[in-house]
C-alpha cells in the first residue's frame, strides 16, 4: 500500500512539472508541530485511474521528488568517412598466344641413280638402335644400291603389315628427339614419301658416300600425325652396308661454245695442223686442208677444215684439248667432259675453237675422238699435238661508239641555261714579250711575262 502511494505521488509530480504548476509542499518537521500546507489540487477520478494504470517504476527511477533529471543530449551522429576506394591497377592484358604450325611432312625430290642399281638385299635395312636384327614394324623385304661419285642412292621395298596396309607413309632422316623438337616446332620439314605399290611400299633416297658402313639414324612416321602412336617409339637406325657396289657413269663428250673471232680470221694454211708428239709432219688420219687464224686481245680464233678419209666417211667427230693419258682417265671417271665438236660439211669437216694467245708459237696436246666411245679404236692410239706457228695475224678491232645508259633524275630537273655549257679547253701557256724602255727610263731592257 505504501509502495502504491509513493508511485501515484511520483506520477503527479511529474504531470505537475510537466504542466508547471508544481506547488512546493511543507513538510512536517519531526516535532509534530503542523506547518502550512498547501493545499494540493484535487485529482480527477480519471487521472487518478491513469496514474494508477501506469507501470510501476523501477527503484532506481525513485528519485528525490525536488530533484530535477538533466536531459541527456543527444548525441550529435558523427559524419560518415567517405571512404575513398583505392585505384586498382589495370590488369595487363595478356598478349594473344601465337598459335603453333602444324608439322607439315615435305618430300624431298632424290635424283634417280645415273647408273643402275645393284641388290643389297639382307644389307641395307633399319634395325632398333644398337640392335642388329631388322625392325618388324618396317621390313625392307628388298634392297638396290649404288655409289656414284660422292653420293649413294638407294631404293628400298617395304613390306606392309598383317593387315595388308601400309603402316607408314614417311623416312625420317634423324634422331626420335629430333623429329619430336621438328614436331614441336612446326612447319615443313624433309622427309622420304613412301609409294605404295601392289605389294610393297617403295622408298627411294640418297646418302652422302660417308655413310657406307655407318648406322643412319631415321624415324618412321604414319601420315597421319595426329593418329595414335604417329611415329616410332624407339630410336631407330638405317643399317648401310660398307660394300656398296660402285658405278661408273658413261662418258658423255659435250660440244663446246666457243665465240667467233671479232675481226675476220686469216689464212694460216700449213702453219696449224696437227701431229704426233715431237713429229713436224702432218698426221694422216687428222689432216687439215685448210686453217684460219686471227689473234685479237688476249685470245686465239681458229678454224680447220679436216679432210675424210678415203672411204670418203669422217673417222673423228671430236678435238680434245688434253694429252693421251689424260683423256684416258677422263673416260674411265665417266660423266660429261667438253670438245670441239667438227661439223660435217660437203667435203671437209669444219672445227672451231679458241686458245689462249699464249699458244701462238707452241704444240698444244690434243686426242680426236669417234662419235661411237664404244667402237673399235675410239680415239688415237699416239700422243698427238697441235701444232701452232708463231706468225699468226693479228687482228684490230675497230671502236664501235656504245651509248651508255644514264639512270634518269630521281626528281625534277632545274633550270641552269647558260650556266651549263661546252666550251674550249683553257691552255696555260708561257709567253714572254720584250720591249724597248722609254727614253726616260734608265733599264735598258724591261720583260714582261705573262701566263
Amino acid at each position: 500500500m505504501h509502495k502504491t502511494m509513493s508511485r501515484i505521488v511520483v506520477l503527479l509530480l511529474v504531470v505537475c512539472l510537466a504542466l508547471g504548476n508544481l506547488v512546493p509542499a511543507l513538510a512536517t518537521d519531526d516535532t509534530g508541530s503542523a506547518g502550512t500546507v498547501t493545499p494540493t489540487a484535487e485529482t480527477s477520478p480519471a487521472a487518478t485511474a491513469e496514474a494508477t494504470a501506469a507501470p510501476a517504476a523501477t527503484p532506481a527511477a525513485e528519485t528525490t521528488a525536488g530533484t530535477e533529471a538533466t536531459p541527456t543530449a543527444a548525441p550529435t551522429p558523427t559524419a560518415e568517412t567517405t571512404e575513398t576506394p583505392a585505384t586498382e591497377e589495370p590488369t595487363p592484358t595478356a598478349e594473344p598466344t601465337a598459335t603453333p604450325e602444324p608439322a607439315v611432312p615435305t618430300a624431298v625430290s632424290y635424283p634417280a641413280a645415273p647408273v643402275a642399281e645393284e641388290d643389297v638385299s639382307g644389307k641395307l635395312f633399319v634395325a632398333k638402335q644398337g640392335a642388329d636384327a631388322v625392325y618388324s614394324m618396317f621390313k625392307i623385304e628388298t634392297a638396290t644400291a649404288v655409289k656414284v661419285g660422292d653420293t649413294i642412292y638407294a631404293t628400298v621395298q617395304v613390306n606392309p603389315a598383317a593387315s595388308g596396309a601400309f603402316t607408314y607413309s614417311y623416312l625420317y632422316f634423324g634422331t626420335r628427339t629430333d623429329l619430336v623438337a621438328q614436331l614441336d616446332a612446326g612447319g615443313a620439314f624433309g622427309v622420304v614419301a613412301g609409294v605404295a605399290g601392289t605389294s610393297t611400299q617403295t622408298y627411294h633416297f640418297t646418302l652422302p658416300e660417308s655413310a657406307a658402313g655407318t648406322r643412319v639414324p631415321v624415324c618412321i612416321l604414319k601420315s597421319d600425325l595426329t593418329a595414335r602412336s604417329p611415329y616410332n617409339s624407339s630410336e631407330l637406325e638405317l643399317i648401310v652396308p660398307a660394300d656398296i657396289p660402285e658405278g661408273k657413269l658413261d662418258p658423255v663428250p659435250v660440244a663446246a661454245s666457243y665465240p667467233a673471232a671479232p675481226v675476220a680470221e686469216q689464212d694460216v694454211s700449213g702453219k696449224v695442223f696437227v701431229a704426233k708428239q715431237g713429229v713436224d709432219t702432218v698426221y694422216p688420219m687428222f689432216k687439215i686442208e685448210t686453217a684460219t687464224a686471227v689473234v685479237v686481245g688476249d685470245k686465239l680464233y681458229v678454224t680447220v677444215q679436216v679432210n675424210p678419209a678415203a672411204s670418203g666417211a669422217f673417222t673423228y667427230s671430236y678435238l680434245y684439248f688434253g694429252t693421251r693419258t689424260e683423256l684416258v682417265a677422263q673416260l674411265d671417271a665417266g660423266g660429261e667432259f667438253s670438245v670441239a665438236a667438227g661439223v660435217n660439211g660437203s667435203a671437209t669437216q669444219a672445227y672451231h675453237f679458241t686458245l689462249p694467245a699464249t699458244a701462238v708459237g707452241t704444240r698444244v696436246p690434243v686426242c680426236i675422238l669417234k662419235g661411237d666411245l664404244t667402237a673399235k679404236s675410239p680415239y688415237n692410239s699416239s700422243e698427238l699435238e697441235l701444232v701452232i706457228a708463231e706468225d699468226i695475224p693479228v687482228g684490230k678491232v675497230t671502236p664501235v661508239p656504245t651509248p651508255a645508259e644514264y639512270a634518269s633524275a630521281p626528281m625534277a630537273e632545274e633550270d641552269v641555261s647558260g650556266k651549263l655549257f661546252v666550251a674550249k679547253k683553257v691552255r696555260s701557256t708561257l709567253c714572254s714579250r720584250s720591249r724597248r724602255p722609254p727614253p726616260s727610263s734608265t733599264a735598258t731592257r724591261s720583260t714582261r711575262r705573262c701566263r
